[in-house]
């Protein structure tokens, strides 16, 4: 593997690797999903989120909020996160509104009622909001669920300096059968003031900048920040 880059770096090339930064694994041994170049870890299964997720963390957020020793919610994780990301919690919790028998739980993010008030240090939500249909209880109910000082990181491939647009086919995604059962689609493409706004109506917002180092892909993770004191 190379050398690490400075984090002093403003060049992008800089931080450009031919291997996974989740898992060491050849870029070579990338294939195609649902792009026209390889995109997807064969063996993390990491995609570009995954891994601009984890620059971030490793050169932004572990710092002050590292994941090792803390109790973590997670809605629809993929094995990247399970696997590798979220490996070092206390406690890792994961759910899906829909049957999925790896997952630990089968609930919606909008009615979260088997979790308890303040159960959790961090929530994460890696590309769940956009399919999320109604994104404001979502918010309310992972406030509920975390401690005071505990944190949602959530990440939504936004529009940059846009505003946030509904998508053209709602079903175009996870299909017609999945919409009617459990009311998943791909509703919205975020612009990233509306997620901010969003994410703030009951946290303390903070962003951090995400770099997928196999594709060269860029985005912003946004962190809600829930106040230790409440008036």
């Amino acid at each position: 593997m190379t050398n690490e880059p400075s984090p002093l770096s403003f060049n992008r090339d800089d931080y450009r690797l031919d291997y996974c930064n989740i898992c060491g694994n050849p870029k070579s041994e990338f294939y195609p999903f649902f792009s026209e170049t390889p995109n997807r870890c064969n063996k993390c299964q990491s995609l570009e989120r995954h891994r601009l997720f984890k620059w971030a963390y490793d050169w932004q957020i572990r710092g002050e909020f590292a994941f090792e020793g803390k109790e973590i919610l997670s809605c629809t994780p993929g094995p990247a996160e399970i696997n590798y990301l979220l490996s070092g919690a206390k406690l890792l919790k994961t759910f899906d509104i829909r049957p999925v028998e790896w997952f630990d739980l089968q609930m919606d993010i909008c009615d979260m009622r088997p979790i308890p008030d303040a159960s959790f240090d961090c929530f994460v939500g890696i590309s769940v909001l956009t399919h999320t249909k109604d994104d404001i209880k979502a918010i309310d109910e992972i406030y509920r669920v975390l401690r005071p000082g505990g944190r949602l990181f959530t990440q939504a491939t936004n529009v940059l300096n846009g505003r946030t647009k509904p998508f053209a086919d709602v079903t175009k995604h996870y299909g017609e059968e999945e919409y009617r059962k459990y009311g998943v689609g791909t509703f919205r493409i975020y612009g990233d003031t509306d997620l901010i706004k969003l994410v703030g109506r009951r946290f303390v917002v903070k962003t951090f900048h995400g770099f997928d180092p196999i594709n060269g892909g860029t985005d912003f993770i946004v962190c809600g920040i829930k106040e230790r004191s409440e008036s």
